[in-house]
């Protein structure tokens, strides 16, 4: 193996652990290159830009790639994926428009707050849909038991969450709605109507999605109206041991 190679996979590999699924591992290395690009695409910016005539300071370039560079050194020794990959994200998010806001408009930018797009594209990527949903019942069910400040009633959520195919689309001539149906819907619907206070509960294919990385009480055996005698689980929260790890 070269030692260009042998430089390549340290790269890849850095941050992974023995532990890590196949699905964490290629996380782990989008987002490790990526920040590498960001840093990259930040000083070819920067040189464009003097090359075109306008002199704006190297300060704001330089702090990203220091902050950006800072965070990967910090992950590296603590290997707590979800707070690397969370800063990461947030600066991937809000440093665009920074950088605007300190340039000026739009058109004098060129546009550089699109840059913040890859923020929300990262999030699908390296969090994925089915986390991002439980992590989010959960967040909503705990807020709501916490904050009473916001919550003078003591509401609680019932929530449900299925997985599978539906169909998606816009229906009326006057009123526009956005709507979805298909069975997976009237799975979910069922298994909210179902569930209990306070309480997130998920359908068997969510369950296999999620088990990795949450952990969930025993499997209970529900009747649901119109779908029979069906299994699901109701979720904890995240499993401890992928907490530093995503």
């Amino acid at each position: 193996m070269t030692a260009g190679g042998t430089f390549l996979d340290r790269l890849r590999n850095a941050g992974v652990t023995p532990a890590d699924s196949e699905t964490l591992r290629l996380q782990k290395s989008l987002m490790f290159f990526a920040t590498g690009l960001i840093c990259f695409a930040s000083i070819v910016w920067l040189m464009i830009y003097w090359q075109l005539g306008p002199r704006f300071s190297s300060n704001l370039p330089f702090a990203l790639q220091l902050m950006l560079v800072g965070n990967l050194l910090v992950y590296l020794k603590t290997l707590d994926f979800n707070v690397f990959r969370l800063i990461q994200l947030s600066l991937f998010l809000f440093t665009p428009f920074v950088a605007q806001w300190s340039i000026g408009s739009f058109i004098t930018a060129s546009g550089i707050s699109l840059w913040a797009l890859l923020a929300p594209i990262g999030a699908v990527l390296f969090i994925g849909p089915p986390e991002s949903l439980a992590d989010m019942a959960l967040a909503m069910c705990r807020l709501l038991n916490d904050d009473f400040s916001i919550n003078e009633m003591h509401l609680e959520l019932r929530i449900g969450i299925g997985t599978g195919p539906v169909v998606a689309g816009v229906v009326g001539k006057k009123k526009f709605i956005y709507d979805l149906w298909g069975d997976t819907v009237n799975i979910a619907s069922r298994v909210t109507t179902e569930g209990v206070p306070g309480v997130v509960q998920v359908d068997q294919r969510t369950y296999q999605r999620l088990r990795n990385g949450f952990d969930f009480q025993e499997p209970l055996t529900i009747y649901l109206k119109g779908k029979g005698n069906m299994v699901v689980h109701r979720l904890i929260g995240r499993r401890a041991e992928t907490t530093g790890s995503g």
